[in-house]
């Protein structure tokens, strides 16, 4: 379950499978299910018995291996895919590319569940994209939206002059104003 994405039609034939055991009567094939699958799998936090949902379960053990592959560039995993799948690119921008391995297509959609929460860390800002990199410490994070009027921005976080205080700046502070904060102003930590 952590390296292949398994089908949805197997994951749900195993949710059923646990779901009978479970309400079904010793007797009888079918029994009442007092709750529904999806508040089964809530949490008892939630309210619900805490039971993994096969696919979200898949899901999330893929995201994990895609996390090792992004922390540790330098493994043996990593070059391996490096070379065979994004060799101009990076692990996040990485392609399915053309006869992808199953192990490769399940990678990538554990890296879309990280992407959807990963956000960059501002320090210097060379690596980061104004436009295109999620950035900002937003829920979800994102990128900012340019207010109206502006056509050109610097491409690059390092091109713009934040007000710096104690390594923390004030986003509504850039200069020149550059971008809109329909989420209100916000501090941005630098790292390192």
């Amino acid at each position: 379950m952590s390296v292949f994405r398994l089908p949805s039609f197997t994951c749900r034939r195993l949710n059923g499978q646990l779901s009978r055991f479970w309400w079904a009567d010793q007797d009888k094939e079918d029994g009442i299910h007092w709750l529904s699958w999806q508040e089964v799998c809530y949490s008892k936090f939630e309210g619900g018995l805490g039971f993994r949902d096969f696919e979200r379960f898949n899901i999330a053990l893929l995201a994990k291996q895609a996390w090792r592959v992004l922390q540790n560039p330098a493994s043996t995993l990593a070059h391996l895919y490096r070379a065979r799948y994004h060799p101009n690119s990076s692990f996040l921008e990485a392609k399915v590319g053309s006869r992808p391995s199953w192990a490769w297509q399940g990678l990538l959609a554990g890296r879309d569940l990280l992407l959807r929460g990963l956000r960059w860390r501002v320090g210097d800002g060379v690596r980061i994209r104004i436009l295109t990199d999620k950035w900002l410490p937003s829920d979800p994070p994102s990128s900012p939206t340019l207010l109206a009027g502006i056509s050109w921005c610097p491409v690059l976080v390092a091109g713009i002059s934040l007000t710096v205080h104690q390594r923390v700046c004030r986003v509504d502070t850039l200069h020149p104003p550059l971008f809109s904060t329909a989420a209100g102003p916000f501090d941005l930590a630098l790292c390192g």
